[in-house]
């Protein structure tokens, strides 16, 4: 985890080293039928999600959070941007709306995402603060690394025997989506630049969860808001 935590600060200092010798994309931008192809490569520093609450969490919304999430990267040719990314993010999900409870039976353990992007993008502008639309085709796969409980029940029989029930719950699925939705372009620097979006999440799901282990399948569609999401990148 740790590993994985410090590869985009890594980045970050080797992109840093080499993105002054570059030229300045607002530039670049001015004129979209003599533009050349620039690269802009980053960091997600930092995403919200805002997804409809279920049974377990009492129909309460849920807000994820991601912080140094992952990578991406853009194409520039004029107005016309394809874009695509990375993510992956560990959160916890809970029985109950209550999730900072000492309660262990509100707890069902951690889980793990990881999320493959690919898009479009039009730049609206070409200002050093430049508005744009976009578009992402998403897949998103999550998974339980463990069991998220193992509880104990002793019971006792003539015979002075101990037997222990183990009751497991298990989570994992994936997601295909589809995010409509509208950013900011900052050129903070000469070849260094800071993204805000914001959009809706289109998408439908399929969860396999199992409890004791009887597996169950559900599916579902549905809209989740993505209101904020900030990415810092440099350009080549």
């Amino acid at each position: 985890m740790k590993k994985l935590r410090d590869t985009p600060v890594l980045l970050l200092m080797f992109l840093s080293g080499i993105c002054f010798a570059q030229k300045d994309t607002t530039v670049a931008l001015q004129n979209p039928a003599k533009a050349k192809i620039i690269y802009e490569m980053g960091i997600n520093l930092y995403g919200l999600t805002v997804r409809a609450g279920d049974y377990y969490t009492q129909y309460t919304n849920v807000l994820d959070n991601q912080i140094f999430s992952g990578l991406y990267f853009k194409l520039f040719k004029g107005k016309n941007v394809l874009r695509a990314a990375l993510d992956y993010s560990q959160r916890s999900a809970y029985y109950g709306k209550q999730p900072f409870s000492t309660n262990s039976g509100n707890s069902r353990g951690q889980l793990k995402s990881m999320e493959i992007k690919v898009g479009y993008q039009r730049m609206l502008g070409k200002r050093r603060f430049a508005p744009y639309v976009f578009s992402d085709l998403e897949y998103n796969y999550f998974w339980q690394p463990a069991p998220a409980q193992q509880d104990f029940y002793p019971m006792y029989s003539s015979y002075s025997y101990n037997y222990i029930y183990y009751r497991y719950y298990t989570l994992s699925g994936s997601f295909f989506c589809v995010t409509p939705g509208f950013g900011l372009r900052w050129n903070i620097a000469k070849c260094v630049v800071l993204n805000f979006e914001t959009g809706a999440q289109f998408f439908y799901s399929h969860e396999r969860s199992s409890n004791n282990f009887e597996p169950n399948h559900f599916k579902s569609a549905g809209i989740n808001a993505k209101p904020a999401k900030v990415s810092i990148g440099f350009t080549f």
